[in-house]
């Protein structure tokens, strides 16, 4: 009798911690149960889903570059010291470099590079996909050591 009164106490408690679960899913982040989608066989997840490579490497990877040169990677100042920091004065010309040759840029690139040492935040994944592909290599490659 105690064994049932155990084993159902535990059975309720689990249900209502599951419950309690989807309910804070629902009020955080506003996922009210399985997509639609989960009921077409045709569907493999996460397999039917490509990498989306423009936000995964040009919104999280090239930023994160970023802060490594310019000595804004961790919040900790002791630790950005490393051999590919390159000097704000550095970042400066940098950025009055792209600043200046705005007109030159062929309009196939997209959009005109902005200052990147002021922009960075604003920055967009097209942007960020032009830095890492078109202008960092000759733009930095004189700042960084050759190792």
């Amino acid at each position: 009798m105690v064994n049932n009164i155990y084993y159902f106490i535990i059975k309720l408690l689990k249900l209502l911690l599951i419950k309690l679960f989807y309910f804070i899913l629902f009020l955080i982040l506003g996922i009210k149960g399985k997509s639609i989608l989960f009921e077409l066989s045709s569907i493999k997840f996460p397999r039917s889903f490509p990498v989306d490579i423009m936000h995964l490497f040009f919104e999280n990877i090239a930023p994160q570059m970023f802060k490594l040169w310019s000595s804004r990677f961790f919040k900790d100042d002791g630790l950005n010291i490393t051999p590919y920091i390159i000097p704000k004065s550095s970042w400066d010309m940098i950025g009055v470099l792209m600043q200046n040759n705005k007109k030159r840029v062929p309009l196939a690139f997209g959009r005109p590079p902005r200052n990147i040492f002021k922009h960075n935040a604003g920055y967009k994944a097209e942007e960020w996909a032009n830095w890492i592909t078109l202008y960092s290599i000759p733009l930095i490659k004189t700042f960084l050591p050759d190792k």
